[in-house]
């Protein structure tokens, strides 16, 4: 009996994962049964119409965006570990000149991972968080204790007030964009390719009308394929343009805008477009 209601509990399962959009496989006359899980982006965006803070704030807090040049060289910078490290560890000290903000707090340590550019236009630096610090010495330079690490802590790296962005008040209500827009993914914060539950940055930012909370089809196609199998059959052969996933707007920066992948059937990768529902 209790053989039986386990077969009959892993025939369900399979069929609830078929009619959910997978395809499953399950040996009814032994213990195993294996998933071959088919995502739905339209299917997830109508299931979750509001993105929870948990789902996003890890983005916000793990990159910093600076609209022009001029800003992120005024932010205040790392220029020594403790005496006879290169690198800072958790509780070593470390100075910082030019640290505005000098009150008792929370920082957060960044490292420039790229100028970003459309066109010749520049758009803005991108920086990712490498840790966290304290004020444990005010003065000029300031003396900072480092609280927590994400990467490497090294010098030349910009120092900033703990960031209150991710601190959501409420969901982000999804939505489709108001008028008809097309861009790319120009960034997955050092990532080569980004699946769901990850961030991409877009080269398309509020000046194009974008707000957080609107949704993007991530878009493949139209990408050379020769190199692959035979050359002589591959010459001429292109990818058509396919929707492969679903981005949901998180921040918009002036020119940039920081998106979370809620699903896709592949993976995502640098330069593949964004465009309105």
């Amino acid at each position: 009996m209790q053989k039986q209601l386990s077969n009959l509990g892993q025939a369900l399962l399979a069929l609830m994962f078929i009619l959910s959009g997978g395809q499953a496989q399950a040996g009814l006359n032994n213990e195993a049964i294996r998933l071959s899980p088919k995502l739905r982006p339209d299917l997830v965006a109508e299931s979750h119409p509001n993105l929870e803070r948990a789902m996003v704030q890890q983005a916000l807090e793990s990159v910093r965006i600076f609209n022009n040049q001029q800003e992120y060289q005024s932010a205040a910078t790392l220029i020594s570990c403790e005496p006879g490290h290169a690198m800072a560890e958790i509780g070593a000290k470390i100075l910082v000149a030019n640290l505005k903000n000098q009150k008792p707090g929370n920082f957060d340590i960044y490292r420039k991972l790229k100028d970003h550019q459309k066109n010749k236009e520049f758009l803005g630096t991108e920086a990712v968080r490498v840790g966290k610090a304290r004020l444990y010495q005010a003065g000029e330079p300031a003396v900072l204790e480092v609280i927590a690490l994400d990467d490497v802590v090294e010098i030349d790296q910009k120092v900033l007030p703990a960031s209150h962005e991710a601190q959501l008040t409420k969901p982000i209500a999804m939505h489709k964009v108001a008028r008809p827009l097309k861009g790319r993914i120009i960034s997955m914060g050092g990532r080569d390719m980004a699946a769901p539950f990850h961030w991409v940055l877009l080269d398309l930012g509020a000046r194009e009308g974008l707000e957080a909370g609107n949704t993007l089809k991530i878009l493949k196609g139209n990408k050379d394929s020769r190199g692959v199998g035979d050359p002589e059959i591959a010459k001429d052969a292109a990818w058509p343009e396919m929707g492969v996933g679903t981005a949901i707007v998180i921040k918009t920066y002036e020119k940039m805008s920081l998106a979370f992948v809620s699903a896709s059937d592949l993976d995502i990768s640098l330069q593949d477009e964004v465009a309105s529902p």
